[in-house]
């Protein structure tokens, strides 16, 4: 802060006395004054920062509903259509990955699978109260469909189910 004369000193001692009607000494007076000086210096700060703001804030009035709508999709549109497309697409990027993942398991769990893939394609099932089952028809060999014949083999007691045919057989 500013040093004070003695002059100055004297005429808030005088200002003091003669507005609250008590003398004050010389270090509440300048205490006094240092405190005035510095709600001077905050009121200037408030002033300018009070006048930056209202220099910024922009004011803007349309002439109907529809104007104001287009101006506020102009200028929010993109961000509020693409965050929910990101959501979509993300959540469907990871859903198909999952499942991706999932068969991935699969066929390394089960390398064979490829052999397997036309039985599974024809076969026909059937759900009992002892579990699921694939259902065959007997045939001869010459007349094998994959996933709907099988032949039974008497001298082994085994029942052969064709998971690939050759033509020439």
């Amino acid at each position: 802060m500013k040093p004070i004369t003695s002059e100055q000193m004297t005429r808030l001692q005088g200002h003091y006395q003669q507005k609250y009607g008590i003398r004050l000494d010389e270090t509440v007076t300048s205490i006094l004054c240092e405190i005035e000086q510095m709600g001077i210096k905050n009121n200037n700060t408030i002033q300018s920062v009070t006048e930056s703001i209202k220099e910024r804030a922009k004011v803007i009035r349309f002439e109907n509903n529809r104007q104001a709508f287009w101006y506020a999709l102009g200028k929010f549109g993109i961000p509020g259509i693409s965050l929910p497309l990101l959501i979509i697409f993300g959540w469907i990027y990871f859903t198909n990955l999952t499942q991706y993942q999932t068969i991935l398991r699969l066929i390394d769990q089960y390398p064979a699978y490829k052999q397997y893939a036309q039985l599974m394609k024809t076969a026909q099932t059937t759900t009992t109260p002892q579990g699921t089952f694939m259902v065959l028809k007997p045939t001869e060999k010459t007349k094998m469909v994959v996933g709907v014949h099988c032949f039974y083999h008497a001298d082994k007691r085994l029942i052969y189910v064709p998971i690939t045919v050759n033509e020439a057989f």
